[in-house]
């Protein structure tokens, strides 16, 4: 769940650098082609066309031209180890509901998916909150949904475990939403840079979601604490 709120945050700073989202997810680091960025972010490509989606569907409900290529021109044949999965996302308006569509050319069902649908539903809540409309359906197409052979038994233990007990996230909050999301964002960087110091922000929503971001850090501290004081009595044997 950290690394999910962070890469949402991620993507909604528009950011693509491998600092903040590589302290919840390392792994990532393997990813950059040089070290300090990943191309295939998604923050970029969707918060430069974002504002004018917004400003497309407050002037007319009915288009269908609130689409946002991911995946462009520029991705075709480079050489990156980060090329971007999704193609393209498309908000439409129906029914006084906000639909939003996802089309993938790859998604891992392991280390993908779960995460993605997250991402793009929070995007989609966003919107919708700034649409001043309700949220409607979610499709999410992949054209190649996979695995790796080495996640194979993880895969088969969730699948075959009894389901997990459903629980309802609370809608986004509409007033001053940009601001407090901001808010948020500036908290994550606190905390990453100065540790779980830093004060938990008790405000609803957004303060649930710091606090998920809280307890990470905390937890990653101990952890980082207690394998330096495992190495430090090694030495000392």
């Amino acid at each position: 769940m950290p690394f999910a709120v962070a890469e949402w945050l991620w993507c909604m700073k528009g950011a693509n650098d491998l600092e903040m989202i590589s302290y919840y997810a390392p792994s990532y680091r393997k990813y950059s082609d040089n070290g300090i960025t990943l191309h295939g972010a998604y923050g970029p490509r969707i918060q430069k066309y974002l504002p004018k989606i917004i400003n497309l569907l407050q002037k007319d409900e009915h288009s269908r031209r609130a689409v946002i290529p991911i995946y462009t021109i520029h991705d075709v044949a480079i050489e990156s180890k980060d090329i971007p999965c999704t193609s393209s996302i498309q908000f439409l308006i129906r029914n006084g509901r906000l639909n939003l569509i996802v089309h993938m050319r790859s998604n891992d069902i392991y280390l993908g998916l779960p995460y993605d649908v997250f991402n793009f539903t929070m995007l989609q809540e966003y919107v919708a909150r700034k649409l001043n409309v309700q949220i409607g359906t979610y499709t999410h197409i992949v054209n190649s949904l996979h695995y790796y052979k080495k996640n194979e038994e993880t895969i088969k233990r969730i699948a075959y475990s009894a389901p997990a007990k459903a629980k309802e996230m609370p809608l986004m909050p509409k007033d001053d939403l940009d601001n407090r999301l901001q808010e948020l964002i500036k908290y994550e960087e606190e905390l990453r840079i100065n540790g779980n110091k830093i004060k938990v922000p008790n405000e609803g929503y957004f303060g649930n979601l710091a606090f998920i971001l809280y307890k990470y850090s905390k937890d990653r501290e101990m952890s980082t604490h207690d394998s330096s004081s495992s190495i430090l009595h090694s030495s000392f044997k």
